[in-house]
């Protein structure tokens, strides 16, 4: 799995973030997502912060196919146009298997 194209935006009416992007899926079998995971990053390459956002609404990607999403990230602390983010899929599970009821 690999996330592409992602981007940070602000919506005038929360103070938080969300973060939009492609999930592409090189492998051979379907995966549910079900958390990122974006760390923020100084110009340097330090790390500055890791958020795991949940996905609130699972999706699966199919083998050799692409999703894309759209997950909150909250408030962040960053002025600084220097500080760059990297993404990637923290959980998935099988995307054959039924959800089970909450």
């Amino acid at each position: 799995l690999v996330v592409l194209n992602t981007s940070l935006d602000q919506t005038g009416k929360k103070p938080g973030f969300w973060m939009t992007g492609i999930v592409t899926n090189q492998g051979q079998y379907p995966w549910r997502i079900q958390e990122f995971e974006v760390r923020f990053l100084d110009e340097r390459g330090n790390l500055l912060d890791v958020r795991n956002p949940d996905v609130k609404d699972t999706f699966v990607v199919q083998s050799h196919r692409e999703n894309g999403f759209r997950v909150e990230l909250g408030g962040l602390a960053f002025t600084n146009n220097s500080v760059t983010h990297q993404v990637r899929v923290q959980i998935a599970t099988d995307g054959d298997r039924q959800l089970k009821p909450d």
